[in-house]
């Protein structure tokens, strides 16, 4: 079959091809080892007539696109070896005959998706998870006594002042440090669970799980990377390279490159570049919200691993990780463990020592995943996803409908999804290396936007209490009100509990709000003791990770969290104003 003498033997390519030169050269060799056609799908692009009525799951990821109808009959474009089995699939879905294959690159099949189904697939990205779930979705936003409940914490403290300075500032007090005592009691707690394990097993903190060897390599099941990406033209090859240097079989790793509509840029820089011919760039039609989850969940229509992990476009995940993440998915269950439904590996800060809020944050990081999450796992607790370096199966991810595009902490809630289906989310000892975030400016927007997470997923998560305790239990209750819900309490409130603390200091004002001194001292140093407590087991954490120079700027962490204190009062403002609004962090600043 001809068309326009655009044959197997090599033929004057366009800018776009040329770029792809990696694909499209072994495209060109695998149609002449088939005896099939090779089509430049951007010089004789697909009928997209012919994908009028099909489903995105009928076409996108599957390796094949209608192409156009001849005199011999309906002609499919192929990326994959067009075997039986594939045009009998074909022929099922389009419900007609195949006459003929063609052969094309998975850019080009994926792109003739893009243009015949690409709204569809964008709109489902959007409101797929919130349409079949709307219960557990953010999208419709806060109940109405969610939306009145700090009206009423602020009621009722103005009835305690009302009836008395001296119960309006016990009744503050008290429900500021048990939700503060309660938060860091549960971290403490954890952290102690997991650095006793480590010790007992002997496990380092910078210690890789064991990965499948060489021999196993022909074994190894299609991984499926995505890579959502938005304004990173500047760091976007280096993610290539990064991704490049993963010691995974190239016919097994499948990376999707997802960049916005309207991100020009980023688009150009990748067209100027050369693309591993593992790499598939998926460029998502706008739409709203337009957040990362929603990225990814378009970008999971065409994954075609067996398992997927999402990258950040600044990460350096350690070479042996995806090796390591089958040998954990795959590894025998005893009888009473449940089934690993994701892994969350450690994130740390390549660039930890550039400059102070750089060490707070390495601080922070290193207590949370190298002895925080470990430990919530060795309790039996649900885990907040992290955000990247998360490894899902895939099936599950399909079948539980993906992310909330509607959730800014995206990862946390879906940890928190996971576990609620029966699946256990496990920790995985192999790091992906981050940037972390240099200017102040961009940290308080950054840290906006997970508080503000934390707080959606708290009021999805309560709206119906008593159907959620019976779903999760009360092991998972420390997970949701300590951790999801107390974390943005805490940082709320502790700013008021420095100001009323320093306040009962002065003698003259401690005596006239007339508290017993046997409470005032007691409520001063359960919080100072609190503090000092999360600051120890925080210095600890990056002394074993990092060393002491980061370590001893634990001893910052007031200051640390009275920034986090900004960022929640912001956060709880776009609860109300702009509950899905995006804050973009920079990278490549460092």
């Amino acid at each position: 079959m001809a068309v326009d003498g655009d044959r197997t033997q090599p033929q004057p390519t366009r800018r776009g091809e040329r770029n792809a030169n990696p694909q499209a050269r072994a495209q060109r060799a695998r149609a002449r080892e088939w005896e099939r056609e090779y089509i430049d799908l951007a010089r004789h692009p697909a009928d997209a007539s012919l994908a009028e009525g099909l489903e995105p799951d009928d076409i996108a990821g599957r390796g094949w696109v209608p192409w156009q109808r001849t005199d011999e009959g309906l002609v499919i474009a192929v990326s994959a070896e067009p075997s039986p089995a594939l045009v009998r699939s074909a022929e099922r879905i389009l419900d007609e005959p195949v006459a003929d294959c063609v052969v094309s690159t998975d850019q080009g099949v994926d792109e003739a998706v893009t243009r015949a189904l690409g709204p569809v697939i964008a709109g489902e990205a959007a409101d797929g998870f919130a349409d079949a779930y709307p219960g557990e979705s953010a999208r419709s936003g806060l109940r109405v006594w969610q939306r009145l409940l700090p009206l009423i914490v602020v009621c009722v403290m103005a009835a305690g002042f009302f009836a008395g300075p001296g119960i309006g500032v016990m009744v503050l007090l008290i429900a500021v440090n048990a939700a503060l005592f309660g938060l860091i009691a549960l971290k403490v707690s954890a952290a102690a669970a997991a650095i006793g394990s480590a010790r007992a097993s002997g496990t380092e903190p910078n210690a890789a799980s064991d990965s499948m060897t060489d021999a196993d390599a022909d074994a190894l099941p299609m991984y499926t990377v995505l890579v959502p990406v938005y304004r990173e033209a500047n760091i976007v090859h280096t993610l290539l390279r990064n991704i490049e240097h993963l010691d995974y079989p190239r016919s097994k790793l499948d990376v999707l490159l997802l960049m916005e509509e309207d991100d020009h840029e980023t688009q150009q820089a990748v067209r100027d570049g050369e693309i591993p011919d593992c790499v598939r760039v998926l460029v998502v039609p706008g739409g709203s919200p337009q957040t990362k989850p929603r990225a990814c969940n378009y970008g999971l229509r065409f994954a075609r691993g067996k398992y997927v992990v999402i990258f950040d476009a600044e990460d350096r995940p350690e070479r042996g990780q995806l090796r390591a993440a089958v040998a954990a998915f795959e590894r025998p269950r005893r009888p009473a463990e449940r089934e690993i439904g994701a892994l969350q590996c450690r994130l740390h800060y390549f660039n930890a020592r550039h400059n102070a809020l750089t060490r707070l944050f390495a601080v922070e990081y290193s207590f949370w995943f190298d002895a925080m999450l470990p430990g919530l796992q060795r309790m039996g607790l649900p885990i907040p996803l992290g955000g990247t370096s998360n490894h899902f199966r895939t099936e599950l991810l399909r079948e539980i409908g993906g992310w909330d595009a509607y959730n800014v902490t995206e990862d946390a809630d879906l940890g928190l999804r996971i576990a609620s289906r029966g699946y256990q989310v496990d920790i995985l000892p192999s790091a992906t290396w981050e940037e972390a975030c240099s200017q102040v400016r961009a940290w308080i927007k950054q840290r906006t936007r997970w508080i503000k997470g934390y707080m959606m997923t708290s009021a999805v998560n309560t709206r119906r209490p008593i159907a959620w305790l019976r779903r999760n239990g009360l092991r998972a209750l420390p997970s949701l009100v300590l951790l999801m819900a107390g974390t943005p309490f805490a940082f709320l409130a502790y700013p008021v509990l420095l100001l009323v603390s320093a306040v009962l200091l002065i003698p003259p004002v401690g005596a006239a709000v007339g508290l017993p001194d046997w409470f005032t001292v007691t409520a001063i140093s359960v919080a100072i003791g609190s503090q000092v407590l999360m600051t120890v087991v925080s210095m600890i954490s990056a002394w074993r990770r990092y060393d002491a120079k980061v370590a001893l700027f634990a001893l910052l962490s007031p200051l640390y969290w009275l920034m986090h204190s900004i960022a929640a009062y912001r956060a709880l403002w776009q609860v109300y104003s702009s509950p899905f609004h995006w804050e973009k962090t920079p990278h490549g600043l460092s």
